[in-house]
């Protein structure tokens, strides 16, 4: 299927198939050539031709957060090294106001020499039951985990332009 545009200087007016254009205005028509590929298109009036030159669209910085925010919500395995075993940790917006709960009530004890009160946590593997220092010990593994996320996302935002694929692995790990 062959594109033709009518066009008017340096604008576009309109595009039809060959076979839809009445013959005695065929003159008013270029025949479209389609550079590329993606949904942004660029229009170069040549004078024996209309060039759209298509692309993808830059990917912006909100992109960018956007993708790093859904890699922070996924959580990670946190092994307690004892008959708890691995548990996956929560990490959703949702599940960090939990967290503000737990993380003020671990200060606490820990502020009042307690280190054995037991404090119960939900996992998404289920219920637990920690220490306010075991508590400290999966803050620490969380910023482990989710630092690096941070770091990378924002090495993407200073690149320009920001790769179209940003959301592959290797710019994540």
């Amino acid at each position: 299927m062959t594109i033709y545009a009518r066009v008017d200087g340096d604008r576009v007016l309109e595009r039809r198939e060959l076979n839809s254009i009445p013959p005695h205005k065929s003159y008013l028509w270029k025949p479209v050539v389609i550079e590329g590929e993606g949904s942004q298109e660029q229009v170069i009036i040549e004078p024996e031709r209309v060039r759209l030159v298509m692309s993808v669209p830059p990917v912006t910085v909100d992109q960018v957060a956007d993708e790093r925010d859904r890699r922070l919500s996924l959580g990670f395995d946190y092994n307690f090294g004892d008959a708890r075993g691995v548990h996956r940790i929560g990490t959703t917006r949702r599940d960090l106001e939990g967290w503000q709960e737990v993380s003020t009530y671990a200060g606490a004890l820990i502020d009042s020499g307690d280190l054995t009160t037991q404090i119960a946590i939900a996992t998404d593997t289920g219920p637990c039951l920690v220490t306010a220092p075991e508590w400290r010990a999966i803050e620490i593994a969380s910023a482990a985990y989710r630092q690096p996320l941070w770091a990378k996302s924002f090495a993407l935002m200073a690149q320009s332009p920001i790769p179209a694929d940003y959301t592959h692995d290797r710019h994540w790990t």
